[in-house]
């Protein structure tokens, strides 16, 4: 799921719904199923704040 957020939030895609909307990272996920927006909140509430923050810094700084 993280590598749904790679492309939405340089995109400028924040919102859960927004991304449950938006039908192009949907090829990220290849023949996984598509997680709803609920899930992707979840996703976002525990796994925001110092985990994705770093793995992006360090995705970044490269």
């Amino acid at each position: 799921m993280f590598e749904i957020f790679v492309f939405a939030y340089p995109n400028g895609i924040y919102s859960s719904r927004d991304i449950d909307y938006d039908i192009r990272p949907l090829w990220i996920l290849q023949n996984e199923p598509v997680p709803d927006h609920t899930t992707i909140a979840r996703f976002q509430t525990e796994h925001q704040t110092v985990v994705m923050e770093g793995l992006f810094y360090q995705l970044t700084e490269k």
